[in-house]
């Protein structure tokens, strides 16, 4: 099965109120659905968000749900004081959307907050919304009155699950390559919700922080950082603030995750992360994708001659959209959505070792054949 080029959905929103500009792209339904996190920053583009849609349909086609992607991108500095302002204009632009066919999440600059004040502007209960998709499905979701799509299955189970798909990934990946997490040390670039979980699953699995990256640059210390002290000093936007830190570390420019010598490197930020400026200076052992497409498509070549192994974002970072996906298409209760996709990205780590190795392509070209493979079925 091939996918063409073209979108569903490609819309440019303007909101001559408040001056914000917004993009939504819907890559494709599948049961009339399509699923993907609201990106704010200052720089997004129309291209950019439909890249990350289409990675949304592969995100889910890779793990079994049956979700089209989507992504959508607030033109707007999530730093901004006026930030809510932004997200409410969104909102009231996007609203007919949110209340069709396209169910939203957070995504580099915005928060589970954000979420909520979109989706209370369109006017959109997302747990009601997703009851009234099921059931055009002859589905009866087992869910819960009065909660918060966000915590659905506990308290910030978008960052929970997220944090749990990172570190399934790595601890199904580091067999292959004669690698132990719990001896392992890790380095992140990137400390927003994507970036600090990671790091503190990572973390409570035995593996050793050595350094994280924001936009202000590295800290570092090659004996360990105290990840929940990190996670403290950070603010919605991911920006540490190192004046609150009451512990050693040295500081570095924004390559400073690449040449602390992490036998694990997460990039967790903006895509394009590694690329032909960097790519001499990754002497990693494993990458974790936990930004979406964080590596150029030539840099995945040469990272793939120089084998060094990629585990690919929507494998790695599949947890929130997975998870989500299980419970609102039906497929999973919530109290065995983690047992069901532990397996199936544990699965979906092997299948791209393995098929990269036999057949000499990336393991992200192996992961596209597994989800088209699976979009096929559907």
């Amino acid at each position: 099965m091939k996918i063409d080029n073209n979108y569903m959905y490609e819309t440019t929103l303007y909101d001559p109120e408040s001056g914000v500009t917004a993009f939504i792209v819907v890559d494709r339904l599948i049961n009339s659905m399509s699923g993907g996190g609201v990106r704010m920053s200052p720089n997004v583009t129309l291209s950019e968000v439909g890249m990350l849609a289409r990675t949304m349909t592969y995100k889910f086609a890779a793990v079994g749900v049956k979700v089209g992607g989507a992504k959508s991108g607030i033109v707007f500095d999530p730093r901004s004081p006026d930030k809510k302002k932004a997200a409410i204009a969104f909102g009231r632009m996007a609203a007919p959307f949110l209340q069709t066919i396209y169910a939203i999440g957070e995504d580099m600059g915005t928060t589970a907050e954000d979420v909520n004040v979109i989706y209370e502007e369109a006017g959109v209960n997302p747990i009601e919304f997703a009851k009234k998709k099921a059931a055009e499905l002859g589905i009866t979701l087992d869910l819960p009155d009065g909660v918060e799509l966000s915590s659905l299955g506990g308290e910030s189970f978008e960052e929970i699950i997220t944090g749990y798909g990172i570190a399934e990934a790595a601890e199904e990946a580091v067999g292959f390559f004669g690698m132990n997490l719990g001896d392992s040390t890790v380095s992140v670039q990137g400390f927003g919700t994507v970036g600090s979980i990671s790091a503190r699953n990572l973390m409570r699995r035995g593996a050793t922080v050595i350094a994280v990256t924001d936009i202000e640059g590295t800290i570092a210390n090659k004996d360990g950082l105290d990840v929940e002290k990190l996670i403290e000093a950070t603010d919605d936007a991911g920006t540490i603030d190192r004046k609150k830190l009451d512990f050693k570390f040295t500081t570095g420019d924004g390559d400073g995750w690449l040449t602390a010598g992490a036998d694990i490197i997460v990039p967790a930020a903006v895509a394009g992360a590694i690329n032909a400026r960097n790519i001499k200076k990754v002497t990693a052992k494993l990458i974790l994708e936990g930004a979406n497409i964080p590596i150029t498509e030539d840099a995945q070549k040469i990272l793939t001659k120089n084998k060094i192994p990629i585990i690919p974002d929507f494998i790695a970072n599949a947890g929130a959209a997975a998870g989500f996906g299980l419970i609102l298409t039906g497929e999973c209760k919530i109290k065995d959505v983690f047992g069901e996709f532990s397996k199936r990205i544990r699965n979906g780590v092997r299948y791209c070792i393995e098929e990269s190795e036999k057949s000499g392509i990336t393991t992200r070209e192996a992961a596209v054949n597994l989800a088209l493979k699976n979009l096929e079925k559907v």
